[in-house]
């Protein structure tokens, strides 16, 4: 399981890899916007609870859940057409 605090250091590194101290501030930056928008404005548009977010996060941080979760979400988006396509 990948943990947030190997996200936040590999944004870092990365940023400071390519474009110096400057993009290591910008890839922290991104990544922090990105996460502000996946947890608090993406619920409130999709109509989506924190709690479920935070319950596919944790689904899909354990083995092979995700894969599950994409298959089911599949299944439900396109039910019985999904044998026709």
């Amino acid at each position: 399981m990948v943990g947030v605090s190997t996200i936040v250091v590999n944004a870092v590194k990365f940023g400071y890899d390519r474009y110096g101290p400057q993009g290591a501030v910008a890839a922290a930056v991104a990544l922090g916007a990105s996460y502000v928008v996946i947890r608090k404005v993406v619920p409130i548009f999709a109509d989506i609870s924190e709690e479920r977010i935070e319950e596919l996060h944790t689904r899909a941080t354990e083995d092979d859940e995700l894969a599950d979760m994409l298959g089911e979400a599949f299944a439900e988006r396109f039910g019985d057409r999904a044998d026709t396509l």
